[in-house]
This record gives C-alpha cells, sequence and structure tokens, in this order.
C-alpha cells in the first residue's frame, strides 16, 4: 500500500475531499507498484512522492502562497471529519496571515517548508537555496512554534541540485502525486 501524496490547493470543500480521500484509498490499491519510484528515474533525484505502508492512508496537503479566503473552511471540513494534513507555507504568506498560520498549528496540522518568496528553486544558486530554506523555517517557527521537517519546491521546480541541498538541510523533500480532483 502506497501513501500517495495530494495537493489540495484547488479542492472545493466538503464533498470534494471525500471524494479526493476515497479516490487516493482506490488509487492506492490499484496504483501498480513502483509506478512512481526513484529507482525507475536511475541518476535523476526526485522528491518523496509515495511512501510504503500496510494501512490505507492518503496525504493531503496544501501550499500556502497567496490568499486565505478559504483556509478556515479548509481547516473546518477536516475537523469535521478529522483528517490532519500538511500546509506548506510561505513567508510571504506568514507575514500576511499570521493568525491563520498559529490556527493551522494549533488544530494539530503539521506545517512544512515552502520558501521565503515562492521562487522557482532551479534558477537559484546554493547560497540563495539555503537562505529560502533556513528564512522561511525561522519564520515558521517563530509564528506557529512548529518545527518543520518538510520542504515541498514551488511550482514543484526542482532538480538534482534542490533536492540534495533540501535533504542535507535535514528536510524530506516532499512532491505531490494527485494535483486536484473538481
Amino acid at each position: 500500500m502506497r501513501v500517495f501524496f495530494c495537493n489540495g490547493n484547488k479542492l472545493k470543500l466538503g464533498l470534494a475531499l471525500i471524494c479526493l480521500l476515497v479516490f487516493g484509498i482506490i488509487a492506492t490499491a490499484l496504483w501498480p507498484q513502483g509506478i512512481l519510484s526513484a529507482a525507475s528515474e536511475q541518476q535523476r533525484l526526485v522528491p518523496i512522492y509515495e511512501v510504503e505502508t500496510d494501512k490505507p492512508l492518503v496525504a493531503i496537503s496544501f501550499d500556502a502562497s497567496w490568499g486565505a479566503e478559504h483556509t478556515e473552511d479548509i481547516l473546518d471540513t477536516l475537523d469535521e471529519y478529522g483528517v490532519k494534513g500538511t500546509f506548506f507555507l510561505v513567508n510571504i504568506w506568514l507575514e500576511d496571515y499570521p493568525e491563520m498560520a498559529a490556527q493551522i498549528a494549533e488544530r494539530g496540522h503539521e506545517i512544512g517548508l515552502h520558501s521565503t518568496t515562492h521562487p522557482h528553486f532551479t534558477e537559484l544558486s546554493e547560497e540563495q537555496i539555503l537562505s529560502e530554506l533556513s528564512d522561511n523555517y525561522a519564520m515558521i517557527q517563530e509564528v506557529t512554534g512548529y518545527t518543520p521537517t518538510l520542504f515541498r519546491p514551488p511550482f514543484g521546480d526542482y532538480n538534482n541540485q534542490v533536492v540534495e541541498l533540501v535533504n542535507a538541510s535535514g528536510y524530506d523533500c516532499i512532491q505531490w502525486s494527485v494535483d486536484k480532483m473538481v
């Protein structure tokens, strides 16, 4: 059984969330073994797209970069169904919505790094990548008290350098397997 990481940015609330959960459970049961494995990539380093588990699970994640008009509704829906998600937060979002970020942490959701300024990481120098990670980490801790261990590259943009630097910095680089379900 595999847990697929789903990016819920464009989820409609309520029914769409449940549909995604059901779809994910079915997909994990039916998906051919190894289709997304890093082994098939050989030389290319890739983020984590899935993890092995004996349980029928789906990981739901949200990238918070701009706007928060639906965040409270998403949190309420997740609470209603007893579901926890991962929220990848950007500093520009944290600056605008610190109370919403604190609420995400207070409700028991996981928080991951998503950068300081939401750049294309493949266009950055090593120094710039490390700065984006460390500044994002510091702000997440300051605003929410949460210690993040995951990183999702903005736009899903990565290469070997990005994955190597993220991993060397002590974070797991995470990607999504299903982008949306509407």
